[in-house]
């Protein structure tokens, strides 16, 4: 990618053009800006070109994915050279593609020294989400697997997705959780906000003691579960 090219993914990142002065001084039309974006990471990995993965990412997440991009977000996510593993998964997980399953798990169990930092395991966790969204046996199998790891991280987050993917909170439970947060979030009324955050407290207790029932039913161990 050119360093102009570079420039202007920069200042659209950082909102100082639209996507529409993008486009006109790329001189592309928005239909061909998913294209752009996927050249731009073939050329990437072909040449070891971190800022490029960083600006095909970018692009790619802001106009649309494809279907052609899994192979290339694959060989990225395996790739020990540049930084952007996360997004990596991000897009993995939106495009849904099952045949993501083994990158999906090889990312949540590597450890890149320059996430060393992250005692969260952002990347892991991603990874684990985007497992769990696919819906799939396969991941599900992979999950499994995830969740009985010697990490306690990713073991804590496999299990959450494998109870999401249990069937046991149900959609009005559900709703009615995220119908919670809505009102909170809306309410101005200090002693109104107060009894609602109540409510979502004592909900959400109710919800952690049903998955530690569920984790203890599977035969995982109490600390993994109660850290979920």
């Amino acid at each position: 990618m050119q360093t102009p090219q570079q420039q202007l993914i920069l200042d659209m990142t950082l909102h100082r053009i639209s996507e529409e002065e993008f486009l006109r001084q790329v001189g592309i039309a928005r239909a061909d800006a998913t294209g752009l974006a996927l050249g731009a990471l073939e050329e990437a990995y072909c040449q070891k070109n971190a800022a490029d993965v960083e600006c095909g990412l970018y692009v790619a997440l802001r106009f649309g994915l494809t279907p052609a991009f899994l192979d290339v977000l694959i060989r990225l996510s395996d790739a020990e050279w540049h930084r952007r593993h996360e997004d990596v998964v991000t897009a993995l997980g939106d495009l849904g593609d099952t045949r993501a399953v083994e990158a999906l798990y090889r990312a949540a169990l590597k450890l890149h020294p320059y996430l060393e930092y992250d005692d969260s395991r952002a990347l892991a966790g991603k990874a684990i989400w985007a497992l769990g969204k696919l819906g799939d046996t396969t991941a599900d199998q992979k999950l499994r697997l995830l969740a009985e790891s010697g990490d306690p991280v990713v073991q804590a987050d496999a299990q959450k997705q494998l109870y999401r993917r249990s069937g046991r909170v149900t959609p009005e439970e559900r709703e009615r959780g995220y119908a919670l947060c809505q009102r909170i979030d809306k309410e101005t009324d200090p002693m109104m906000r107060a009894q609602l955050l109540r409510q979502l407290r004592e909900f959400n207790e109710q919800q952690c003691g049903a998955e530690q029932r569920w984790a203890a039913e599977q035969g995982y161990g109490n600390d993994s579960a109660n850290k979920t």
